[in-house]
């Protein structure tokens, strides 16, 4: 059923060609729907993939029905979250206690005076402007209009927040908070665009806003703020050109490869298959957990729609069915499921992927579900194409300081780990120090780039190989250290000897003797084997590490108490490192980290044939 309401006269000119001011003025709903979508999506929700979409929605709905009048917002994102889910669970199914639900949050929110215009505003205005176009018929007139009072009066605080020019907020595109104050404004301006006036300069603003992240956007789909944050990114931008394509007209998702490659971004950031559990499952580098904060399914749903991925609508309802995915906007999965695209496992694609924007590698052994995983980076921290095009910041602080960072999941255990939601500490790395000193923009609880954004200076990978045998990357880390750190070269190769072995060759030079440290992380203690090695013994998974060269080396362990940016402590993590002994202009770490399971024998120890060859379970490799 489609609503007519009374509008007023001059609504306002959008772009004087959008649907807003031509088929969908005074009607509802409009916002990602038309009219049409209920009976059409009830009349689907006995087969099978929609009745298990459907469930999953209503579950959520029915967990926040609350027994009591809500609390009054308080910053607190969820309470907008939860409005789309309950108004679409009534929808579609007419349980009252949804619908009863957001009346009690109608009577205690709308009244308040003042949201605020950052992340909790904008998911506070996405979540009633649904309400307000779902449930048009379904709300009372005085309901509704203290519903559009309060999207006008916080809207226009939105609008005027977004609209400073000299607001930081305004202009980090790449940033989380970005596409959520977007999207919650856009939300609120179709709503009421019609009913109330100057709300037309909101979506343009809107529409504007969106072209501008979308150009900033590096082209190969990774977020720099990580695989958490860019799931909070990715879920609010993608509402964002939803709905400005059906209400402006303006389609983003054309010639976008940010979102046709984001779903790579996803696959490739996973544990092996057989491995996931709802709290580990990722592999998250940035800021970020173990597990998901934000869908994912939801959002491969349109990913997949809308780029006939059918890689993404595997990965969709891989997630779905593990019950790994966040279920923080179960009504965009039902949204933009297009069953008519047939999900394609992952086997058909490469075993590694490069991220070419943030010079971030993740490769894998295979993709049978038990194969063992690795993650490289060595990018600039807000990725190439913002570094080439921006000087000012627009990507948030939610990097880290780990140029030559390398992460390793092996049968079963992360056994060289990441180091979490953090400090930003160069130390919290596997990587180098030099003299004790790590990269620019460590020292912060944010990630600092000024320095780097103004010599327009950053690392890179120079070159990656990929065989059925091997992988081959060979990465400039140098770029990525504070000068007073005096290097003149760091360069680390890291081979990949499928399915079990890497090998890790760094070599430094600089201006003045000096002591190169190298740091390794795991979940687990690191143990001497007495004859220069050392092992980690997880769970189900075991790795040896050896230190070949350059001789006499240094060893120490001990435990690194990994901090939060607010202070608190988040981890303990295990550490290995090793240093020369003496201080010197130039020195070659050529380091053999060797992975099995934790009930298998450690294998003949490695050592060096010559001084560029390694043997390796009885075979030479080039080093």
């Amino acid at each position: 059923m489609t609503a007519t309401v009374t509008t007023i006269e001059t609504p306002g000119v959008v772009t004087g060609t959008s649907p807003l001011e031509h088929e969908l003025i005074g009607v509802h709903p409009r916002l990602h729907l038309r009219g049409d979508w209920w009976a059409a999506t009830r009349a689907k929700l006995a087969e099978p993939q929609w009745a298990s979409l459907w469930a999953r929605l209503k579950h959520v709905a029915d967990q926040n029905v609350p027994q009591n009048a809500p609390a009054k917002y308080n910053s607190d994102r969820g309470l907008g979250s939860r409005l789309p889910i309950l108004a679409m669970a009534y929808k579609l199914g007419g349980d009252p206690r949804h619908l009863e639900t957001i009346r009690k949050q109608i009577a205690v929110q709308c009244p308040q005076p003042k949201w605020d215009t950052g992340l909790g505003g904008g998911h506070m205005l996405y979540g009633f402007a649904m309400v307000y176009d779902w449930l048009f018929d379904d709300l009372s007139a005085e309901e509704r209009a203290a519903v559009r009072d309060a999207l006008h009066r916080q809207g226009k605080a939105m609008y005027d927040s977004l609209n400073d020019p000299g607001a930081w907020k305004t202009t980090v595109y790449t940033c989380n908070h970005f596409p959520v104050m977007l999207a919650g404004l856009a939300a609120a301006g179709g709503a009421l665009y019609g009913e109330v006036a100057g709300v037309a300069a909101w979506l343009r603003l809107s529409a504007e806003k969106a072209r501008l992240a979308t150009q900033a956007l590096g082209p190969d789909g990774a977020s720099q703020e990580g695989l958490g944050y860019g799931q909070y990114y990715l879920e609010f931008y993608l509402a964002l050109l939803d709905m400005l394509r059906g209400m402006v007209g303006v389609d983003l998702f054309l010639d976008n490869e940010f979102l046709r490659n984001a779903s790579r971004f996803h696959i490739y950031s996973t544990q092996p298959r057989d491995t996931w559990t709802e709290p580990a499952w990722l592999i998250c580098l940035g800021d970020g957990v173990r597990y998901s904060w934000y869908g994912p399914d939801n959002m491969l749903r349109l990913l997949a729609a809308e780029y006939r991925d059918g890689a993404a609508q595997w990965f969709a309802n891989e997630t779905h069915n593990s019950g790994v995915t966040r279920d923080t906007a179960t009504h965009q999965s039902l949204l933009w499921y297009d069953p008519t695209v047939p999900p394609i496992p992952p086997s058909a694609l490469p075993t590694l992927h490069h991220f070419k924007d943030q010079d971030l590698v993740l490769g894998r052994s295979g993709w049978h579900g038990r194969e063992n995983v690795y993650a490289f980076k060595c990018g600039p921290n807000a990725g190439h194409h913002a570094l080439r095009h921006y000087n000012h910041d627009i990507g948030g602080g939610h990097m880290h300081p780990d140029a030559g960072h390398l992460v390793i999941f092996a049968h079963g255990d992360v056994l060289l780990a990441e180091d979490g939601y953090s400090f930003k500490t160069t130390a919290f790395h596997n990587t180098v120090l030099v003299n004790g000193i790590g990269q620019t923009g460590e020292g912060h609880a944010w990630f600092e780039d000024t320095e780097l954004r103004r010599q327009k200076r950053g690392p890179r990978i120079i070159s990656v190989e990929h065989t059925p045998a091997m992988d081959d990357i060979l990465a400039d880390v140098g770029p990525a250290y504070e000068l007073s750190a005096g290097l003149t070269r760091f360069t680390r190769r890291v081979r990949f000897l499928k399915p079990s072995t890497w090998i890790v060759v760094d070599e430094l030079e600089t201006r003045e003797p000096a002591t190169f440290e190298v740091y390794w992380h795991s979940d687990f203690p690191f143990t001497s084997d007495g004859d220069g090695s050392f092992t980690v013994r997880g769970t189900r998974g075991a790795m040896r590490v050896t230190t070949l060269s350059p001789a006499g080396v240094k060893t120490r362990t001990f435990q690194q108490a990994v901090n939060h940016p607010d202070g608190p402590l988040t981890a303990m993590k295990e550490v290995l490192t090793f240093s020369n002994a003496q201080p010197a202009k130039a020195v070659r770490f050529v380091t053999v980290l060797e992975t099995r399971a934790a009930s298998d024998a450690a294998g003949p120890a490695v050592r060096m044939s010559d001084a560029k060859t390694v043997r390796v379970n009885g075979v030479d490799v080039a080093v």
